[in-house]
């Protein structure tokens, strides 16, 4: 027992800091924190940011043409939710452009980039997508309700941790990568950096970063 406590913590505190620097940021909002996600996403209200340079939102575009909020809940009323206050109701990633796509493909590396979340969490469940060119770099965000179909119920649910495993986490970069790579034609390094000075993260900690 003891010598398998000692490989399972070897296994927990594996160096994932390689991997995780690359992907895609991903975070998840309750139900009281939707609507100002949303606004903030579609630059609608007033905002503080000193990252955000106001002059350049006109730059910014968007790859949805319904509205986020109605969208949000009229899909959200079609399939089950618990009512709890600690649901999640609302992922985003937030996809970097990365270094390395040629200017004039730029707006395509963003069109691709939804196909792809489109094709992986459901086209129908995608409430926003935003290019935003106005912060200190040109990013996507992808907002979108997750759900799952509930087989033993027959039925679509919100579940957020079902979709958002490990091996989800783990994988989410190197199928994005491989899928840009082909529709550009050449290859392009998808970075995130925000773990870039951290040297080990446990199992634990990832799974509560999600």
């Amino acid at each position: 027992m003891k010598l398998f406590a000692q490989f399972r913590a070897k296994i927990t505190n594996i160096n994932l800091n390689t991997e995780l620097k690359k992907m895609a940021n991903v975070k998840h909002y309750h139900r009281s924190a939707v609507r100002s996600i949303l606004n903030h996403v579609k630059r609608i209200d007033n905002y503080s940011n000193k990252d955000i340079d106001c002059s350049r939102s006109k730059y910014n575009f968007s790859l949805t043409t319904h509205d986020p909020h109605e969208f949000y809940k009229q899909r959200l009323s079609e399939v089950h939710c618990l009512n709890r206050a600690n649901v999640n109701t609302l992922s985003s990633w937030c996809v970097t452009l990365p270094k390395g796509v040629k200017k004039e493909d730029q707006r395509k590396f963003f069109e691709e980039t939804v196909k792809f979340l489109n094709e992986r969490y459901g086209e129908r469940n995608n409430v926003s997508a935003e290019v935003h060119y106005d912060e200190t770099t040109p990013h996507l965000h992808y907002c979108f309700i997750p759900i799952i179909y509930d087989e033993k119920h027959q039925r679509e649910k919100v579940d957020r941790k079902s979709i958002f495993t490990l091996k989800e986490l783990k994988t989410f970069h190197t199928d994005l990568q491989n899928y840009i790579n082909q529709v550009l034609g050449y290859e392009v390094q998808i970075l995130n950096g925000e773990l870039k000075n951290r040297k080990n993260i446990s199992i634990g900690e990832l799974k509560e970063r999600t």
